[in-house]
């Protein structure tokens, strides 16, 4: 995250409670400042609370999970990737750079097997005769057939009216290179730009696009989509209080992170009744003494400067939004995305169970009491398994789909069940 958007937030909360958290805006310390110091256990800053009337999760089966230790990864970003084409002529060169750059960080988070950029390709419009996103082309370690015809290919795409870009991989790819859009076009003309990465839905995997929802009903051969469905239904508006914590800070990076999850949010709780409802204004936790230092397997260190959370749905889902930073191998620190992530089950049932996961490392260094049964034992989770880095996505095992999510600790991970 910049620095400047960061300090607006602080900013905001300094002045709508009149309290003095100087320290919270700090600068993220070196490798070597965080191995010197002591490990922050301290209590945080907790305002407005989650209502004890509303449980979190849904009683989900937890025997169905392990975790796994996260390989470690290389958080080096590529040269070139999110450079746009100085002959797009777009004002806003440098935010194309993050938001891509961005994006190249989530998918490292996620495990996906990316190699740079394709062939020195630029951040560019597309297509080019009528264009309708931002769009740079990825190279992939792997040679999976696909229907753009370049094996290795994997795209990452931003619309023109949003803020974020996302990747698209895999059998959502062949999918999205196949002519079952809005007047049988593929790509961005025909499904619009993603909206979120993809995920599993209602047992299948999809992914939202700007003109719909796009599901792959069905694996094909070679590691390609089968039979797939384009849904073009409008997605709803968000609901006002989405993204609200405090009177006064509607509009701010941190409302516009959460709100950019709506997509997800809605296409993961808004079935049976088609409505997702926030429970009550989101809950902010400052570590403003000094960030909450969480290890990152092998890596490296998490410095957490502050969270916002959002129970949704009745409990049945949380959005989580934290300010990092991540301290890698050789020292380097990199300021990530604000980007909010959603918690459901069975994933969020594991963070706040009383038992552990098979696999999992003991807790580290949980802070203190933060305000509630419910957050204590949420802290506890995330003590143990770590912050969130991605949402649920699906994996193809066997033939099947099952769910994963990774955590800064590691995967937790839905295991197939016999005879599957």
């Amino acid at each position: 995250m910049k620095p400047e958007r960061h300090y607006e937030v602080i900013f905001f909360i300094l002045f709508s409670l009149s309290v003095l958290f100087a320290a919270c805006a700090a600068s993220p310390r070196s490798a070597g400042e965080v191995e010197a110091e002591e490990v922050s256990v301290e209590e945080p800053e907790l305002y407005s609370a989650l209502p004890e009337n509303v449980p979190l999760g849904n009683g989900a089966d937890i025997s169905v999970l392990r975790f796994g230790p996260a390989e470690t990864v290389s958080f080096e970003i590529p040269p070139g990737v999110g450079l746009p084409d100085p002959e797009s002529g777009d004002s806003a060169d440098s935010e194309l750079n993050r938001s891509f750059r961005e994006a190249y960080l989530e998918g490292l988070f996620r495990d996906l097997p990316l190699a740079g950029v394709l062939g020195g390709d630029l951040v560019h419009s597309w297509p080019p005769q009528s264009p309708a996103a931002w769009v740079q082309n990825w190279r992939g370690t792997g040679e999976i057939p696909n229907s753009w015809g370049i094996p290795s290919l994997i795209l990452a795409v931003q619309s023109f009216s949003g803020s974020q870009a996302f990747i698209v991989q895999g059998i959502l790819m062949d999918a999205y290179g196949r002519s079952a859009g809005i007047g049988r076009a593929n790509g961005a003309m025909g499904y619009g730009a993603p909206l979120g990465e993809d995920f599993l839905y209602e047992g299948q995997a999809a992914q939202r696009f700007e003109k719909g929802l796009l599901i792959v009903e069905a694996l094909g051969g070679d590691g390609r989509a089968g039979k797939i469905r384009f849904d073009p239904a409008e997605l709803p508006p968000p609901p006002e209080m989405l993204g609200v914590f405090e009177e006064g800070l509607e509009g701010d990076p941190v409302s516009e992170a959460c709100r950019a999850a709506w997509p997800l949010i809605f296409d993961k709780l808004a079935s049976p009744s088609g409505v997702v409802k926030v429970d009550a204004p989101g809950s902010v936790f400052l570590f403003s003494a000094a960030p909450w230092q969480l290890p990152l397997d092998e890596a490296g260190r998490l410095s957490v400067r502050w969270i916002y959370m959002q129970s949704l749905a009745e409990g049945r889902g949380l959005l989580f939004l934290t300010d990092y930073s991540v301290t890698g191998t050789g020292g380097t620190v990199i300021e990530a995305g604000l980007r909010a992530r959603l918690l459901v089950s069975p994933f969020l049932d594991a963070l706040i169970a009383e038992e552990a996961l098979p696999g999992s490392p003991a807790p580290s260094n949980p802070p203190g009491k933060s305000g509630g049964k419910q957050f204590d034992r949420l802290f506890e989770g995330l003590a143990r398994y770590g912050i969130p880095l991605s949402n649920p996505l699906f994996r193809a095992e066997g033939g099947s789909y099952i769910e994963a999510q990774r955590f800064s600790r590691g995967w937790i991970v839905e295991e197939l069940k016999s005879g599957e």
